[in-house]
């Protein structure tokens, strides 16, 4: 199985603005690939969120 992922934040900061966080986690195993992302103001909940919908893909 191969896995690679990432987690950018987006936004002004609490002091100018929202902030939000974006996933991304792409998953291989035998032969196939699939991918889940995940959006959130929260970074754990929005990485969270990428692994539960690439692993929901793949299984």
């Amino acid at each position: 199985m191969k896995l690679v992922a990432g987690v950018d934040e987006v936004g002004r900061g609490c002091l100018a603005g929202p902030v939000i966080a974006a996933a991304y986690i792409e998953l291989e195993k035998d032969g196939k690939t699939r991918w889940g992302v995940g959006i959130n103001p929260n970074t754990t909940r929005a990485s969270f969120e990428a692994i539960i919908v690439g692993l929901s893909k793949i299984l």
